[in-house]
């Protein structure tokens, strides 16, 4: 018995392997200007939620705060140990 359950689960389960999606998308649609349009009507149809946006956006800015003051804290002993004199490139 056919379902919508249980194709999507058996497109899904095709879809992990290593380009499963893109076979099964260009052996329905091998025209890319057709995929380009079914692209277009699925973002009309499903567009993504503000809060998955807003989510994206903070977790995005907190990963480039982090790795900032990441970066700056390097910079910052880098410097001190070139002021101070106890970092040495060589033990000569």
């Amino acid at each position: 018995m056919s379902s919508l359950f249980w194709d999507t689960e058996d497109l899904l389960q095709r879809q992990a392997e290593e380009g499963a999606w893109l076979a099964w998308l260009s052996s329905r649609l091998p025209d890319p200007e057709d995929q380009k349009d079914l692209m277009q009507a699925l973002e009309a149809a499903y567009p993504p939620s503000k809060w998955s946006t807003i989510g994206g956006a903070i977790g995005f800015g907190a990963g480039v705060w982090l790795l900032l003051e990441v970066l700056g804290s390097i910079v910052e002993w880098f410097v001190q140990g070139l002021l101070n004199g106890s970092l040495t490139f060589f033990d000569g």
